[in-house]
């Protein structure tokens, strides 16, 4: 048998070796079988590759499976595979298995190998390995190790990610978790996942992953915890369902008596106005459970505006919306600025049917100070300027000709933020009577008022 010379370099993390224990049978030593590197090929096809330690006196087969088990042992694999030629690296040789099974549709998809040898009548296992393209990719990169100093190697990442998840979408292939979409690391001390019994996986923000820990240790101590990177609790029972967060994470089983500190945070959800819809009390790392979506007049509700999963310090999440207004409307635009700024709230009107009078009561927070109200010229007809100390204010315009059509700016109001105003929502509300509001044949018109505020950051 001729070995080759050639090193191949390894991008991917060193496997851990896992112990093989006693000897088996009396005919010799058991080679090491563990898979201590493993990485891709990229040339006709995407191909896993496999590196065992060379053993001159057993002969070392490959196992393989494309789906969890809840053993991985002989007569269970997929696939059994020969090495294909022996390698060095890193000055000792290896034996290299080819795994050519993987279509691009299947970058996130698991494959789990394992060698094994003969030994009289026994079969002797090494290490279970976990891994898929998506994994490799995440180490290139740096998003579960610390990378790897090749930008041309990066991109040749980034691509086989985006080349994957394009095969996903095109085939219709398990498209709710595309290779090229955001996936955090789950590892586990002490413990396994309940799916496949190994120790890690990559996961989207949201899954919820059950784990499981034996109940005593290998000393005879109960199990207490299980406890995330920072020492939270996040669960009291061996068995256990974690949600993933948007951050890589270790979670540890904890046996004995020591209690590790629980950290909890108040996630806070409030509306547009600043009403507080629902305050919410999670461990660290955990997620809040959003209120039943809220409605406000002229909008249509339009997600959270904030990061309510794996939260790890207290957080204010605000309702967003989005204009939905068909009718005769007035649209009190909202601004954001810091105290002692002072800032210009429009004042718009929306699908105006041919109006002659309008008149609007403004209302506006005490931490604002009206200093100024600019009336648009273009609309033609007569503005009563009020006094600007006046809280609320009237806001009155007339056409004494005939009726304005179209849509317009109405007014500006100029406002002066308080210094000492506290960061929030500053409500500007405004209320009509209807009989300030007609054409010129005066006949009143519905009003839709869609209020605004100022944000104070």
């Amino acid at each position: 048998m001729r070995k080759t010379s050639k090193l191949l370099i390894f991008v991917a993390i060193l496997v851990m070796a896992v112990g093989l224990g006693a000897l088996v049978g009396a005919e010799s030593a058991t080679p090491n079988l563990n898979i201590e590197y493993v990485n891709l090929s990229f040339s006709d096809n995407i191909w896993l590759k496999y590196a065992v330690p060379y053993d001159e006196t057993s002969t070392i087969k490959l196992l393989v499976w494309d789906a969890p088990q809840s053993e991985y042992l002989y007569g269970t694999q997929a696939y059994e595979l020969e090495y294909e030629e022996i390698q060095e690296i890193n000055g000792a040789d290896y034996l290299v298995f080819n795994f050519k099974k993987q279509a691009a549709k299947q970058m996130y998809d698991y494959v789990y190998a394992r060698a094994y040898t003969n030994q009289g009548s026994e079969k002797v296992y090494g290490n279970l390995n976990k891994y898929n393209v998506v994994e490799y990719a995440y180490k290139v990169l740096g998003k579960t190790s610390a990378g790897i100093n090749d930008n041309k190697a990066r991109a040749l990442a980034s691509a086989v990610l985006e080349y994957g998840a394009t095969a996903q979408t095109y085939l219709n292939y398990k498209t709710d978790t595309l290779a090229n979409a955001d996936f955090y690391q789950v590892k586990l001390e002490g413990g396994a996942l309940v799916l496949d019994t190994c120790n890690h996986g990559l996961y989207l923000a949201g899954t919820e992953v059950e784990i499981t820990a034996p109940a005593t240790n290998e000393n005879g101590d109960a199990f207490t915890n299980w406890t995330d990177s920072t020492g939270n609790i996040v669960a009291t029972t061996p068995d256990a369902t974690i949600t993933v967060g948007e951050a890589n994470e270790v979670y540890t089983a904890n046996y004995g008596s020591s209690t590790p500190v629980v950290t909890t945070y108040k996630v806070t959800f409030t509306d547009w106005d600043g009403i507080v819809l629902k305050e919410q009390e999670v461990n660290s790392g955990d997620s809040a459970t959003p209120p039943a979506n809220p409605s406000r007049e002229g909008y249509a509700f339009a997600g959270w505006d904030g990061n309510y999963t794996n939260v790890t310090a207290d957080v204010t999440i605000t309702a967003k919306y989005t204009l939905s207004v068909d009718d005769f409307a007035v649209i009190f635009d909202s601004v954001t600025a810091s105290s002692g700024d002072t800032v210009d709230v429009t004042v718009r009107i929306l699908n105006n049917p041919g109006v002659a009078s309008m008149g609007l009561n403004v209302k506006y927070n005490s931490d604002l100070t009206l200093t100024s109200i600019s009336f648009n010229s273009a609309m033609g007809g007569v503005f009563t300027q009020p006094p600007l100390t006046n809280n609320p204010v009237k806001l009155n315009w007339y056409s004494a000709l005939s009726n304005v059509e179209g849509d317009y700016l109405f007014v500006t109001l100029t406002f002066k933020i308080s210094d000492s105003a506290e960061p929030g929502r500053k409500i500007i509300v405004a209320t009509y009577d209807p009989d300030d509001v007609y054409n010129i044949d005066e006949d009143n018109l519905d009003l839709t008022v869609v209020n605004g505020y100022v944000t104070v950051k």
